[in-house]
């Protein structure tokens, strides 16, 4: 049993694998000769190669212990040139190219940086202009469209399948009904 003084609350997606494997994803930092070296060891950087500005990729998970000792930049899949394209016209984008799981690592960016308010403002228009061309072909029966990321799929994929137990459901009451409207002799 857990002592009830060392439990923390995590966030509601803590185990969930999609999330961990997206978080795996990473962003290249700068970090000052300032930083701690611990921050530069978890990274696999030796003192030794540390400078005046150190380069380094780091995944996406450990961004909120480190966003304060370096700086970063967004993955190119997030600048803003990207974030424009999308916000005018995201039906034609490719997200499984850009990023397999692309709403869940913009998810995580936008928190994280100042520039992160557009980010979202940009998931959301990108989603909202997506959501049909997903959801209508699986509640239709036809193929998954192409160029999807990983969240996108998962949709398609429920809709199929409420499509199909909602056919199931549709035939299995059809026949209840007949038989209780045929007569009996």
């Amino acid at each position: 049993m857990m002592d009830p003084n060392t439990e923390q609350d995590v966030e509601e997606n803590f185990y969930n694998i999609d999330d961990v494997v997206a978080l795996d994803s990473h962003v290249s930092c700068s970090f000052e000769s300032t930083t701690p070296q611990g921050i530069l060891q978890i990274l696999g950087i030796n003192q030794n190669e540390a400078g005046k500005e150190t380069k380094a990729e780091a995944p996406l998970w450990i961004l909120p212990t480190i966003v304060s000792h370096c700086n970063f930049r967004l993955p190119k899949a997030f600048n803003e040139e990207i974030q424009g394209v999308l916000t005018s016209h995201a039906s034609a984008a490719n997200l499984e190219q850009l990023q397999a799981d692309y709403y869940t690592v913009g998810m995580n960016l936008s928190k994280q940086v100042t520039e992160g308010k557009n980010l979202a403002k940009c998931l959301v228009s990108t989603f909202t202009q997506r959501i049909g061309n997903v959801i209508g072909p699986a509640l239709q029966g036809k193929h998954r469209p192409a160029r999807c990321d990983s969240l996108e799929k998962k949709l398609f994929d429920l809709a199929a399948k409420a499509r199909k137990e909602s056919q199931k459901w549709q035939t299995t009451t059809d026949s209840k009904k007949r038989k209780l409207l045929t007569p009996k002799n």
